[in-house]
Order: C-alpha cells, then sequence, then structure tokens
C-alpha cells in the first residue's frame, strides 16, 4: 500500500520531463566580463518541486528536470544553490515549474 495511491498521478507529464535536461543553468562571468550560459549535461529526473501540506508530496504536475546532484544541492542550499534562502529556492523553483507546465502545454499535451 503506497500512501500516495489516492492521489491524482499524470504520468505522462513525468516521463516527457524525465526527456528535459535539468534545469540549472550556471552563468560564470569570463576573463573579458562576457557571460557564458552553461547548462547542465547530467540525465534528469522528475523533481516534485511544488508546494506540499507536510508530510505530503507536491502534485505530479509540479515536476522539474532535475539531476540527481542538483536536486541534493536544491534540499540541501549546497553547489549551485549556495548561499540561496529557502524563499529564493522556492522562487526558482516556481518559475521553473511554470515554465515546464507552459513548454508542456505548447506540445498540445493536456495537464493531469
Amino acid at each position: 500500500d503506497s500512501r500516495y495511491r489516492n492521489r491524482e498521478r499524470s504520468v505522462d507529464f513525468m516521463a516527457w520531463v524525465r526527456t528535459l535536461p535539468c534545469s540549472v543553468e550556471m552563468m560564470p562571468a569570463s576573463d573579458n566580463g562576457l557571460v557564458t550560459v552553461i547548462f547542465c549535461w547530467r540525465p534528469a529526473h522528475a523533481h516534485h518541486a511544488g508546494r506540499r501540506a507536510f508530510g505530503r508530496k507536491a502534485g505530479d504536475d509540479t515536476c522539474i528536470p532535475l539531476c540527481s546532484v542538483h536536486q541534493r544541492g536544491f534540499h540541501n542550499a549546497t553547489g549551485f544553490f549556495e548561499g540561496w534562502t529557502k524563499v529564493k529556492r522556492r522562487e526558482w523553483a516556481d518559475d521553473v515549474i511554470a515554465t515546464t507546465q507552459a513548454r508542456w502545454l505548447s506540445h498540445g499535451a493536456k495537464r493531469g
């Protein structure tokens, strides 16, 4: 018995999210002051990033693509997320959720 069995699932959405690259992009400045955007190359997982009640899992429709390294960093405020407050990480996740959902819908997919 899974404690999540009664919640609405979005298996197609999660499978599609796993095909996307990790959502983390790093922007290091070079010596000449130009900024280069570098995307993470690791395989992404469907990370449940949405808001949820204590002891609950966020809805499948709030999954974002994050590799295991950046998922761990997101929760621990390490690596790319080092020094970020919970509020800043939450705002970042909300933006990525909205972008991911918009991309999903632009492909003609339905929520749920």
